[in-house]
């Protein structure tokens, strides 16, 4: 008996896991129908895929073609093995993204466990400290990567953390702005070997080595000493003597207003309206929790006004009694935790509404001590001295305010019956 049981026990772990793989593939088949999200991954990788055969092509020894593995292994084999590295870490990281938007819809089996999975490991504190990790165990091996353990400091300023998202939330403005930098020393490139490859030299005991025979060598030369220093290109001086030293004068001098000058301040001028964005941004968020009720929306001075019943109520207190954001916090994880069969009516209510995204449940613009004055006003209800006094003063001013609108709509009616005799006349 024993033996038949656990032979049971092992088919249903077998049909379990069965079935298990068969949802996961019948996931994969319902889900794999968004292909606009892997449409740039494809064509990425297969500019990725063709730069490196061409590297690859390039590298041969072109006398022995049979000696191709053998010569790519000697020679670049370093290169090739960390272009190869670098391109599993971004595209492999970038097809875990691609995933996560393709499975974006399902809600059940495995492909709904790793959307979880995703959003949990990529929220920003979890990379934060996975990376803090990951630097903490490659000291163990260089110490210098300590060191990187100190930018821990950004997190803990405020003002730090904005300065870094100035400099990182504007990443598509920098990035064609860097190609922007790209065109133009391509274009300066192009024309610097074109009339003044000669020029191009190498520096103190090198002077005498050409460094621009080719434009990817013009290219490589004046990107690595013109961005850095853009009065500089590397180049030989002319005296005003020499032939050709107007002709070069200009090319110095239109290079480094645009790339010193324009360009280098376009990269500034982003980054500085990018921090005073932020800093107005959350200076303005600041103002607005401090100032207004997150859960109802109401304002200090909206409360704080003699409202309904002339009735002036505290604004600090509302937002630590009355409209505690924690409290409707840990209602909801009430309501989570509860099981719904033993939910009364308002709670049945209330849980619909979260699962369907509706905030209507909220009390906008409502809260309880105003509907007390409130309905204590309906029913005729005890009021203060203070209370009855505002009350019937504000319907004093609301009785002269309608004295003078009826004593002004009988001038004007008088002033036009006047009006028109004369016009008769």
């Amino acid at each position: 008996m024993g033996g038949a049981r656990l032979a049971k026990q092992q088919a249903r772990r077998a049909r379990g896991l069965h079935a298990v793989c068969l949802g996961f593939f019948s996931d994969i088949a319902a889900g794999w129908g968004d292909w606009g999200a892997m449409s740039n991954f494809a064509v990425a990788l297969l500019c990725y895929l063709v730069v490196g055969f061409g590297l690859l092509v390039r590298a041969q020894d072109p006398q022995s073609f049979d000696a191709f593995g053998a010569d790519v292994h000697e020679h670049h084999g370093g290169q090739i093995r960390g272009y190869l590295w670098c391109g599993a870490g971004v595209f492999g990281l970038w097809l875990l993204q691609c995933l996560r938007v393709v499975w974006a819809d399902n809600t059940r089996g495995l492909t709904s466990s790793y959307c979880v999975v995703y959003d949990i490991m990529t929220e920003g504190k979890i990379v934060t400290h996975a990376v803090l990790l990951a630097l903490a165990g490659l000291s163990l091996v260089h110490y210098f990567f300590a060191t990187l353990l100190l930018l821990d400091i950004i997190n803990f300023n405020e003002n730090l953390a904005n300065v870094v998202k100035a400099a990182t939330r504007p990443y598509r403005a920098l990035l064609w702005t860097l190609f922007l930098f790209l065109v133009v020393i391509l274009i300066y490139a192009a024309f610097g070997m074109y009339f003044f490859g000669d020029d191009f030299r190498g520096a103190d005991d090198y002077d005498d080595v050409r460094t621009c025979t080719n434009l990817l060598q013009c290219f490589a030369q004046i990107a690595s000493q013109g961005i850095r220093t853009p009065e500089e290109l590397a180049m030989r001086g002319l005296l005003n003597s020499e032939d050709g030293y107007l002709t070069r004068m200009a090319f110095d001098v239109t290079f480094f207003i645009i790339v010193g000058a324009l360009l280098f301040n376009m990269v500034t001028g982003i980054i500085v309206d990018t921090f005073g964005e932020l800093r107005e941004a959350s200076k303005e968020h600041a103002e607005y929790l401090a100032n207004n009720c997150f859960v109802c929306g109401v304002s200090r001075e909206q409360l704080e006004e003699p409202g309904v019943g002339g009735v002036i109520f505290d604004f600090d207190r509302h937002n630590d009694e009355e409209h505690n954001l924690w409290a409707y916090v840990y209602f909801i994880n009430y309501l989570s935790r509860k099981d719904p069969l033993d939910y009364n009516g308002v709670e049945s209510d209330v849980h619909a509404k979260i699962v369907a995204h509706d905030t209507s449940w909220f009390p906008i613009k409502r809260w309880v001590r105003q509907q007390e004055v409130e309905r204590r006003l309906q029913m005729g209800g005890e009021l203060t001295e203070e209370q009855r006094e505002l009350r019937a003063l504000r319907q004093n001013v609301e009785r002269l305010a309608k004295l003078v609108e009826d004593s002004s709509a009988a001038a004007k009616h008088d002033r036009e019956a006047r009006s028109k005799p004369n016009e008769a006349k």
